[in-house]
């Protein structure tokens, strides 16, 4: 993770997920997402709790390049 005062649009990303997940648990009241955003969150060295948390955002961060909102259309039938 960048260690700079300003983050990268990744970073920012990964920032936004855990804001909407932290929203999402205080609605639902879930326990399971408790425990992954407590794995999400970064320790002074700059590593996430789960140290495969910031590994699996970047396969994620990857596998979104050259894709486009109609990319994550939904394909339910109507």
């Amino acid at each position: 993770m960048n260690s700079s005062t300003s983050p990268t649009e990744k970073e920012r990303a990964y920032f936004a997920m855990i804001e909407y997940l932290e929203a999402y648990r205080k609605r639902v009241n879930s326990d399971e997402v408790a425990g992954m955003l407590g794995g999400m969150q970064f320790l002074p060295d700059g590593v996430t709790m789960d140290q495969a948390c910031w590994a699996d955002w970047e396969e994620a961060w990857q596998r979104t390049n050259g894709k486009s909102k109609s990319d994550y259309l939904s394909t339910l039938s109507k």
